[in-house]
């Protein structure tokens, strides 16, 4: 049974907000998202929606980097992004927004483990009027186990490795039968 937990921000025209998903008590504005177990895996579905609908959300891994960027240098969105600035289109390079992944359907997928590097938000107002942003975060834990060396067959270890590849691995996706 996944947990939701829900986040509220209201963001000025052009405003922004850096939050992540750590257990990092000195961080502030972290969710406390990530097990305290080093056997659990924590399945987070992330939905948006927004008084506007004109929110952008920049996934950042770890919390200070841009995830999404090309091999061109300088080629991320400016921080904070602004309306007025030359490289004006950069700011719809990556972001998830609420038509992505809506919060009756999720489509973001995020894997949380004790002591991983925090997953940040980086969330921007793109409307010209203040907005208000809900993050909706199904949270599915899942137990993992050891798998001793040499008990898995290669036709498996094959099938392990498509369903990592297809981020299918951890168990529990609501209903879903993994192969």
């Amino acid at each position: 049974q996944p947990i939701t937990y829900d986040r509220a921000y209201i963001l000025g025209a052009g405003g922004h907000y850096d939050t992540d998903i750590s257990d990092d008590v000195a961080a502030a504005g972290d969710l406390g998202l990530y097990p305290d177990n080093t056997m659990t895996l924590y399945e987070i579905l992330v939905g948006m929606k927004s008084t506007s609908g004109s929110m952008l959300c920049y996934p950042r891994y770890p919390a200070n980097e841009w995830f999404i960027t090309l091999e061109e240098g300088g080629f991320i969105p400016p921080t904070p992004p602004t309306p007025a600035a030359a490289d004006n289109n950069l700011r719809y390079l990556g972001p998830w927004t609420e038509e992505i992944t809506p919060t009756d359907r999720p489509q973001v997928r995020l894997h949380t483990i004790k002591k991983e590097e925090s997953i940040g938000f980086y969330l921007y107002n793109d409307a010209p009027i203040p907005n208000k942003v809900v993050l909706v975060m199904l949270v599915n834990r899942c137990l993992l186990k050891y798998v001793p060396k040499g008990s898995l067959t290669d036709k498996e270890l094959e099938r392990a490795r498509e369903l990592l590849h297809a981020g299918l691995m951890a168990r529990g996706h609501w209903g879903e039968t993994v192969p």
